[in-house]
């Protein structure tokens, strides 16, 4: 929601508001009709349009914007724990240490599709979510320029590449079988 805010708001405003007030309404809090940003491949076109074609797009973007944002609060339960708790799963969470420690749990549990796409429970997510918290090298910081997309940070593999690895090979054997 942020995102589509800050298109057509003044950012000063979305970042001192909670997700939960921001009044899309308020003409007081928009961006002048010449900063809306209309998005990459419009910015290129606007260009060749006439002034008052030009301000009269903008207004439509700007009208498009509040209208998803207004949308985006009436479809979405921003209470909703599952919501929540993927704030939990940013690294700058993990590193300070305010991370919740069921954040996994509860995404595991309010999205099952993610257990059944990586072919995991609950409880594999839980435990290693775990023991990420636990890392020290991680917590301190020491892993930051040391991993590459083949290797966990610790030295060892990184624990969703062995899972998929494993899955692969259980996916393997049980194909011989039928």
């Amino acid at each position: 929601m942020k995102m589509f805010a800050l298109n057509f708001m003044k950012r000063s405003y979305i970042k001192d508001s909670h997700i939960h007030h921001l009044n899309v309404d308020d003409s007081s809090r928009w961006l002048s009709i010449q900063e809306v940003y209309p998005g990459l491949m419009a910015s290129d076109t606007i260009k060749e349009l006439l002034p008052h074609q030009k301000e009269s797009f903008l207004e439509r973007c700007r009208e498009w914007y509040r209208e998803a944002v207004k949308q985006l609060y009436r479809r979405i339960n921003l209470d909703d724990p599952v919501l929540q708790s993927l704030s939990h799963l940013k690294p700058s969470a993990i590193v300070n240490e305010t991370s919740s420690i069921t954040a996994a749990a509860t995404i595991a549990s309010g999205l099952p599709c993610i257990t059944t796409m990586l072919n995991v429970n609950a409880q594999q997510i839980d435990r290693q979510w775990r023991s990420l918290l636990a890392d020290e090298n991680i917590i301190s910081g020491q892993w930051k320029g040391n991993c590459s997309s083949t290797e966990y940070c610790s030295g060892g593999k990184n624990i969703l590449q062995a899972e998929l690895k494993q899955n692969q090979t259980a996916k393997q054997s049980w194909c011989k079988y039928s």
